[in-house]
């Protein structure tokens, strides 16, 4: 039978313990989200993919929206600039409708530049951290044709703006990027020149013009950082020009660049130029380089000016992503509703995610990969070839401000391991983050318990060992009556023990 006094403390210990438990158990849970079983079928009739790759139907793990916040009209590209901002870094959002660029520090809209006297429908901010500064293209084919440089600090709601000089009327840049071994921006001029104008933030100078061919129609690049090499993929001839500072060094033949037959439409769909695929994404393990061939549904694998593999992925692959923590390759095969993975030349798997996946993009905090679904105004969360959940950008389907949000493109600030999501319907950006509450994949209530468990272990701890030192302290002695004297017993007279 247990001591009475010590029964308390069996029943204060055997409930933390449970309470542990029950915390650990939901914690569990929560951070494996369950796969329906069973296969899908897919778009237009095809097969769907295998049951292991169904998506989860809940949110992901972890990942919340923080809010949204107003930008100008029909906002597309944008971009994280690490150099300006308090803690951090500003996301650059151009508005091609209202003219303007804003300026987002987390939820706050700090400035809006208005970029009107310099060219007409902003399109692609470019990040350039030699200089600290932005430079910007413009999609307006009718002119002015500029290269713009949003550089110093904000300052009461706006930034400055300079003109790129040597660009002239005949010029039509549209993308660009940036090379770290040149300090430079590469820009695409589907103008007169047809070729990559190499231009230099920090003095906003136009240095050269390399020409890649008399019929090209160059879009997409991307960089290999380390021999500073400048991969252009060119829709009018069904190549990427490779450029080497202002040389050109190769035209490499991959597949059919251009999906003239989609059948989307564009109006609903909220993309511009959907049947004109021209992304290339380098990977960094291989050095290989890989390209969304959008007619021929494959894509073409680079190694320089080789193509090593051709890898048949699903219909109008669009959007490329690398993966750097598991070196793996996401293609979002628009026609498809689902994203291909690649690794090096193998498909790993095919995953459904919403309707007309656009953009993709790597999400540091957690190695997710976050795909932005045009159709179903939602980001899918991928891990792998698992889906771990996704996240309706606004009440489906209608987005925060009255219209379908109708999310182009992701981009992720490494700094508070926030995305922004640009939503080219509603003229807003969605801010996605971990949940508060603790790391991905536990909630709130589920800490909440272990910190109640863990505060009754440590109080059950203090009063145990309290109780323990006091037993431990001697008892006092009760007074001799031995003493010798005067009539004191004679101990050698007692009787001896039976």
């Amino acid at each position: 039978m247990a001591h009475p006094r010590r029964q308390p403390w069996i029943v204060a210990s055997a409930t933390s313990w449970a309470i542990l438990l029950v915390a650990s158990t939901c914690i569990g849970a929560s951070a494996a989200p369950g796969v329906a079983p069973g296969d899908a079928p897919g778009r237009n009739g095809e097969a769907g993919p295998p049951a292991s790759f169904q998506p989860a139907s809940g949110p992901a793990p972890g990942l919340a929206t923080l809010g949204t916040v107003r930008v100008g009209i029909a906002p597309d590209l944008a971009t994280w600039n690490a150099s300006q901002g308090v803690g951090g870094g500003d996301v650059y959002v151009a508005n091609a409708g209202s003219e303007n660029v804003s300026v987002l520090a987390g939820l706050t809209n700090v400035a809006t530049v208005n970029v009107s006297a310099y060219g007409h429908a902003p399109y692609d901010p470019i990040d350039d951290p030699a200089s600290s500064s932005v430079v910007l293209t413009y999609h307006d084919y009718t002119g002015p044709h500029n290269v713009s440089v949003l550089h110093g600090p904000v300052a009461g709601g706006t930034q400055a703006v300079a003109q790129v000089e040597g660009v002239t009327a005949n010029d039509v840049p549209v993308l660009g990027v940036y090379d770290v071994a040149n300090a430079s921006i590469y820009l695409t001029d589907n103008g007169a020149t047809v070729g990559v104008a190499v231009v230099g933030a920090a003095n906003a100078t136009r240095f050269a013009t390399v020409l890649t061919g008399a019929t090209s129609d160059p879009r997409g690049l991307a960089v290999d950082p380390g021999n500073g090499e400048v991969y252009v993929v060119d829709l009018g001839v069904d190549t990427v020009t490779v450029v080497s500072g202002v040389h050109l060094l190769a035209n490499v033949t991959v597949g059919a660049l251009v999906n003239s037959t989609s059948g989307v439409n564009e109006s609903s769909g909220g993309v511009d130029d959907l049947d004109y695929a021209s992304d290339i994404v380098y990977d960094p393990a291989n050095g290989d380089l890989y390209v969304a061939n959008a007619g021929a549904g494959t894509v073409s694998v680079l190694n320089r000016t080789t193509v090593i593999a051709t890898v048949g992925v699903g219909k109008l692959p669009y959007a490329l992503a690398y993966d750097p923590s598991d070196g793996e390759v996401y293609v979002t095969d628009v026609l498809s509703d689902a994203v291909s993975v690649l690794r090096g030349t193998t498909l790993e798997g095919t995953v459904p995610v919403g309707r007309y996946p656009v953009d993709a993009t790597y999400d540091a905090s957690d190695g997710d990969i976050l795909v932005a679904n045009v159709g179903s105004d939602n980001v899918s969360a991928l891990n792998g070839t698992a889906v771990a959940g996704s996240v309706g950008i606004g009440p489906t389907p209608v987005g925060s401000f009255g219209v379908p949000c109708a999310p182009v493109s992701i981009v992720y600030d490494t700094v508070d391991h926030d995305a922004y999501v640009v939503c080219e319907g509603s003229g807003s950006v969605t801010i996605l983050g971990t949940a508060p509450g603790g790391p991905p994949g536990i909630p709130a209530w589920g800490w909440g318990l272990v910190g109640i468990g863990l505060v009754l272990l440590v109080l059950l701890a203090i009063t145990w060992n309290s109780r323990r030192r006091q037993r431990a302290k001697p008892s006092p002695q009760a007074p001799s009556l031995s003493a010798s004297g005067p009539g004191a017993p004679d101990p050698s007279s007692r009787p001896p023990p039976p």
